[in-house]
């Protein structure tokens, strides 16, 4: 039997150990052994896919948040191989896999005695025989690109902006705790803060990364050095004008739903309306509705209602130096959204999923 093993490369180790099982078993294996990349290298992973009996997914912590694994066990999916996930690690929690693995029989090859090595070649044995490729092919999925070549890009710039200097110093920072990017995330810091426009207040916060081998949070003293407006921007986003939800508006107090109408996700939140306002952002199956604090400094405190039959255009973007949700409409308007609890790094992908769910309903 022809086996392919998608395995995570931070566990190359291990994974050589169950390549060596599966061939004293008779098996034909196959795994990437060739860690160059490029499109070719992702081109011969694709057609090993295509060619193999069994697809083997090496389960680990690591396997788990690689997306390129992830990209090689959606595509043998979709070309209708059998798909054998093999768990690794002890600590490896089975809930948390994706359903599409969960769904099949899981294989626990952690002591690899005896007794393991035995129900592992049962399964194999035992698996229907393998199906037919569709026809036509389904389209092969995109070479996967570090997220570091693009932060590379954007300090190889010969000027970067305040904006530009702190976006890149943040997704630096949420990788240096990767096991396989932290290591070269540390170095584009390194370069980051050697940057001819670097910001005295951002290369305080890097040099104080570097040093200590964790990134702390942005202080709004150091911020202040660069911008007096920025801190106000900050001590807003801290939510210190949402502690006192006794003194919403009265009018927002007002709003009542329609028939049929019910809520979907309230979240504390914030329009870009001049400088950000503070209120709640509530989504329910046929509107968005955003009620204004009391304390926001607009002198218009009237909800804002956005249809969702009336939005055009649902995605992520940043304005002033934080992660938005932009809204766009028919009529032309567009809205900027951000979620209190994302300051810096909140998840927009699942309320633009939630919307455009809602939306297909209408």
């Amino acid at each position: 039997m022809e086996i392919f093993i998608s395995y995570a490369s931070h566990d190359r180790p291990v994974v050589q150990e169950l390549v060596a099982d599966l061939k004293d078993m008779g098996h034909n294996v196959w795994f990437d052994q060739d860690l160059a990349g490029g499109q070719k290298w992702w081109d011969n992973i694709l057609a090993h896919i295509r060619d193999c009996d069994l697809f083997v997914c090496a389960i680990t912590q690591h396997s788990i948040h690689s997306h390129p694994c992830k990209l090689e066990y959606t595509y043998a999916e979709n070309l209708n191989k059998q798909l054998l996930p093999v768990v690794l690690e002890e600590n490896v929690t089975i809930s948390l896999l994706p359903v599409m693995l969960q769904e099949r029989q899981i294989i626990n090859y952690i002591a690899r005695d005896k007794g393991e090595f035995k129900q592992l070649s049962n399964a194999i044995r035992n698996l229907p025989p393998a199906q037919s490729l569709p026809d036509p092919l389904p389209d092969p999925p995109t070479m996967p690109v570090s997220p570091l070549a693009v932060l590379q890009s954007e300090i190889d710039k010969p000027d970067l902006t305040y904006e530009q200097q702190l976006i890149t110093y943040h997704k630096l920072k949420n990788h240096l705790k990767d096991p396989e990017l932290g290591s070269d995330a540390r170095k584009l810091l390194e370069k980051l803060a050697e940057h001819p426009s670097i910001l005295g207040s951002i290369l305080k916060d890097i040099n104080e990364s570097l040093q200590s081998g964790s990134v702390t949070k942005l202080q709004a003293s150091s911020i202040a050095k660069s911008s007096e407006h920025l801190v106000g921007e900050l001590k807003k986003f801290a939510g210190d004008l949402l502690q006192n939800e006794s003194e919403i508006d009265t009018e927002n107090k007002i709003f009542q739903l329609n028939p049929g109408e019910k809520v979907e996700a309230e979240e504390q939140a914030y329009l870009l309306r001049g400088l950000w306002q503070a209120g709640k952002l509530t989504i329910t199956n046929h509107r968005l509705l955003f009620k204004f604090s009391a304390l926001a400094p607009t002198t218009d405190h009237k909800p804002v209602e956005i249809p969702l039959q009336s939005i055009t255009e649902l995605q992520k973007s940043w304005k002033m130096l934080n992660p938005a949700l932009a809204v766009q409409t028919s009529s032309g308007d567009e809205y900027f959204f951000s979620i209190s609890k994302g300051i810096w790094y909140g998840d927009r992908d699942e309320l633009i999923t939630m919307i455009k769910g809602l939306m297909s309903k209408q």
